[in-house]
């Protein structure tokens, strides 16, 4: 499966809703398509962001569009052993759904979070090492309607179990949320 990789510079915005609206127009031909990127915004010092790392499905129009630019693409097509050892990082929403109301609630300690990433990639790889390296919370809009994402990163090394599923979860993405910033696992050699 082939993917790409896209560094895109981007001007800050308030609302992460918008920072997907902005994103989703570097893909002018596909407006009614299913979501075809995953992407996690860098942070400046004072908060604001100001770099995203976005993965596609198909290459992303080159140039400026809204309030980014796309300062580099490449092709991504991972090649995975079993066995193969990895970093990874991922910024996530670990949530749980109330029965009671189905309504999602963020996980705020740090042994459910990591219980909650073992349950979502688990099945195609050994988690060796993992840390909780930041939290945020996510305030947006959309339509008059407020609300907020807590989000976490991950940082870790994992052992690979089933190359074929890991391609798969990466391609996906992991848990919720991905239109606010969240479910892009990046992997890289140990």
């Amino acid at each position: 499966m082939t993917m790409f990789l896209s560094k895109v510079l981007f001007h800050p915005t308030r609302n992460p809703y918008e920072t997907h609206r902005i994103l989703w127009g570097l893909f002018p031909d596909m407006p009614d398509a299913d979501r075809p990127f995953l992407y996690r915004m860098s942070w400046s010092k004072h908060g604001k962001p100001n770099e995203a790392l976005m993965q596609s499905r198909v290459t992303p129009n080159v140039g400026i569009s809204g309030s980014c630019k796309i300062l580099a693409t490449k092709e991504f097509k991972p090649k995975l052993s079993n066995g193969q050892i990895l970093r990874f990082a991922l910024c996530a929403n670990p949530t749980k759904r109330l029965s009671s109301e189905r309504k999602r609630v963020p996980l705020l300690n740090e042994k459910q979070q990591l219980d909650w990433l073992d349950r979502k990639i688990g099945s195609s790889v050994d988690l060796l090492e993992t840390q909780v390296a930041e939290g945020r919370v996510l305030h947006f809009w959309r339509k008059g309607v407020a609300g907020k994402v807590f989000t976490i990163k991950f940082n870790g090394i994992m052992r690979i179990s089933d190359p074929n599923q890991l391609v798969q979860t990466i391609e996906d993405g992991v848990g919720p949320a991905k239109s606010f910033g969240c479910g892009m696992l990046s992997i890289a050699p140990a």
